[in-house]
């Protein structure tokens, strides 16, 4: 391959961060196992609802404590559930999520993630609300159930148990799961870290004519646009450390004759991440 070829090829590799790694083992280097910090301007969800981005992943093999044994691979419900499901299982899976817009009721008493008739929240994960066949939220509890009992290594060991931990914020609070902290004309955000799903979820309001939200993530922002009103975020829990992360939550009207005009910043709401369960009581 000439010099010419081989930069086109590289080019064309390094487009996508699954790649790198690939771009890595061409060049004779040996590419990192996982990003050391992800990009939190790109989450794993950003909707009304929470329908995971589309991933492949290598499914079975040497992947230390999640390698599946044989005739199961990884669920991917999002991109880090690793659940060892079957394989039918898993396209059912990803067919669920492309199906997802269809069978949503909008205008039903949970907005945005209300499902149609004879529809029911999956719940393979904590904020999984793509709506489902009951049969199949059935078969994710039972997947989820026997997780441990399907993976190749540490047999004889269980797993650790799954748990999750809720953000803790001030001022007024909105009932819900989790719960939500407002002040002011500010949206109301709340937090949860999945242990098993090394996922960061947050969720707020937004106001009818809001599409722009600025999150502070440990001070830092960070801007998500999408429509209007209640949203999701999920984030990939790798790219925070261990202990407290601290969020706050603004929107903003963008078309208001060419300016900005933003509400307050949410009080701060504080998450416990990749520590042991924290009770919120």
């Amino acid at each position: 391959m000439n010099a010419t070829a081989r930069t086109t090829v590289l080019r064309r590799f390094a487009r996508s961060a699954v790649a790198a790694g690939a771009v890595a083992a061409f060049v004779g280097l040996a590419a990192p196992a996982h990003a050391s910090t992800p990009d939190l301007d790109t989450p794993v969800a950003h909707a009304a609802y929470a329908v995971p981005a589309t991933f492949t992943a290598p499914a079975t093999g040497a992947f230390g404590p999640d390698t599946c044994k044989d005739g199961y691979v990884w669920r991917e419900a999002i991109p880090s559930d690793h659940v060892c499901v079957t394989p039918d299982t898993r396209t059912r899976t990803a067919q669920e999520n492309a199906l997802a817009a269809s069978r949503r009721n909008p205008g039903g008493a949970y907005g945005p993630n209300t499902c149609a008739n004879g529809y029911v929240w999956r719940e393979a994960y904590s904020g999984d609300v793509v709506c489902v066949t009951p049969d199949r939220r059935t078969l994710a509890h039972s997947d989820n159930a026997q997780a441990a009992s399907r993976r190749a290594t540490g047999s004889g060991s269980p797993a650790p148990a799954c748990f999750s931990n809720d953000g803790v914020g001030s001022g007024n609070v909105l009932k819900g799961s989790p719960l939500r902290y407002g002040k002011g004309n500010s949206p109301y955000l709340g937090a949860r870290w999945d242990s098993c799903a090394h996922t960061v979820t947050l969720v707020f309001d937004g106001f009818i004519h809001h599409e722009e939200f600025h999150v502070l993530i440990n001070g830092k922002q960070h801007d998500y646009k999408g429509a209007a009103g209640d949203r999701q975020i999920v984030l990939p829990d790798s790219g925070f450390g261990a202990g407290d992360a601290v969020f706050a939550v603004q929107s903003c009207d963008k078309s208001t004759f060419g300016s900005d005009s933003c509400t307050e910043y949410s009080p701060n709401v504080k998450l416990p991440i990749k520590v042991g369960r924290v009770s919120q009581g």
